[in-house]
């Protein structure tokens, strides 16, 4: 991630924001839409990923290299969609 996009997220000031009802209500409509366990919105720093908002996953943080978002960065035109992340060999 380039160091200009890293100073513009923190320029919004959304690191380490309180829980919000407006983004936890996304993230549970798109766990009940896609019929999925897990939902987030997240969103990568320099060395983690932080959740913004998390549905089916209690940790608020965790590192970058194990987050899924950084194929999804490398690959911005394309979706990234996972099927079954025990499966999958890009994780």
């Amino acid at each position: 991630m380039s160091w200009s996009k890293l100073k513009e997220l923190e320029s919004y000031q959304l690191i380490g924001l309180a829980e919000n009802d407006d983004f936890d209500f996304i993230i549970y409509m798109a766990a009940q839409i896609c019929g999925t366990k897990i939902s987030l919105i997240s969103l990568i720093t320099e060395d983690n990923q932080w959740f913004l908002s998390h549905h089916g996953l209690e940790v608020r943080e965790s590192p970058k290299d194990d987050a899924f978002c950084v194929h999804a960065i490398n690959e911005p035109n394309e979706p990234f969609v996972v099927e079954d992340a025990r499966k999958d060999e890009r994780l």
